[in-house]
């Protein structure tokens, strides 16, 4: 059966509507399939070229900003490519009005770097890192935030070259540029972006600074309940503590994060944190203890169709 054509209003409408939805795993799917005709109907508009008025441009690529959560966590087919298309219209269709021209160039932006998070989850940093940078490019010293989140776009897509010094520097003014964002600081970009830099300290092994890092972003995750990534900053810790020899400790950290993880819902990095137990409890010569958190971290992988690795990833 044929897909139903919406009209503009009507895809702008529904995907502002669907979009906390997708955020929500009991909701995700049925909010997908509801918006697939609004999908269509954007590549249509913005593969024909979109000779249209900059109203209707402007109001497209608002359509296609309010769907990032579906095209860069579901992997909508032709994302990049229609993101892409979106951000050449509006440099291909200026306008006079001042108004309009900050807007648009805030609009335009966030297309280079929605693109550059679709690209990262689709593997591709060559791409993603073009992006970014086109991203801050079109900025063009505006837009702290959006800017500061393309460098430590940048910093991930550096670490995971394994350029870790160029990394380290990234993380660094991404974590200036958020503690000096106003009228107040974006403490959650802080965070995240401290952690990041906790893994940097440790990878070149300063123990001290990385825990430091962790417990700062840990503390800032501890006031605001339900933040994905606090669980992370446990698993840093232990491995602090793994790196001076203290494997009880580690054992501590990590029994704190399973427990969150479980609590948060999130699978891989549960079975991410099993896996690294069992190997603490291998080295403690507790094989029982190893062989459950082992086959634990093994169920979940097979369940989650990936391959069983504990090694630690930012994300």
């Amino acid at each position: 059966m044929e897909t139903p054509m919406m009209n503009l209003n009507e895809a702008l409408l529904l995907a502002k509507e669907l979009g906390p939805l997708l955020n929500d795993g009991s909701t995700a799917k049925a909010a997908v399939e509801r918006l697939k005709p609004t999908w269509i109907e954007l590549r249509r508009l913005l593969t024909i070229g979109l000779n249209a008025d900059m109203p209707t441009i402007v109001e497209t690529v608002e359509a296609v900003a309010a769907l990032r959560n579906w095209y860069s966590t579901y992997q909508a087919e032709g994302g990049p490519e229609i993101l892409l298309a979106a951000a050449n219209a509006m440099t291909t269709h200026g306008s006079v009005d001042e108004v309009d021209l900050v807007k648009n160039r805030e609009l335009q932006g966030n297309l280079w770097r929605f693109r550059g998070d679709t690209l990262v989850r689709k593997g591709d940093d060559i791409e993603a890192e073009k992006s970014y940078r086109t991203a801050i490019k079109v900025y063009d010293g505006m837009f702290l935030r959006w800017k500061t989140s393309c460098q430590r776009g940048l910093g991930d897509i550096a670490w995971r070259s394994n350029s870790f010094d160029q990394a380290e520097t990234l993380f660094q003014e991404a974590n200036h540029g958020f503690r000096n964002l106003t009228p107040e600081p974006d403490f959650l970009g802080k965070a995240n972006t401290e952690r990041r830099l906790g893994n940097c300290a440790l990878q070149r092994g300063d123990a001290k600074l990385a825990m430091g890092y962790y417990e700062n972003a840990y503390r800032y995750y501890d006031s605001k309940p339900g933040q994905a990534d606090q669980p992370d900053c446990l698993i840093g810790m232990a491995r602090v503590e793994l790196s001076q020899f203290g494997q009880y400790k580690a054992i501590e950290y990590i029994d704190a994060a399973v427990k969150l993880f479980r609590k948060l819902g999130d699978r891989l990095g549960l079975s991410r944190a099993l896996a690294l137990r069992a190997q603490v409890w291998r080295v403690l010569e507790h094989k029982g203890h190893a062989d459950l958190d082992q086959a634990e971290a093994d169920s979940v992988h097979h369940e989650l169709g990936k391959t069983g690795h504990a090694e630690d990833v930012i994300r």
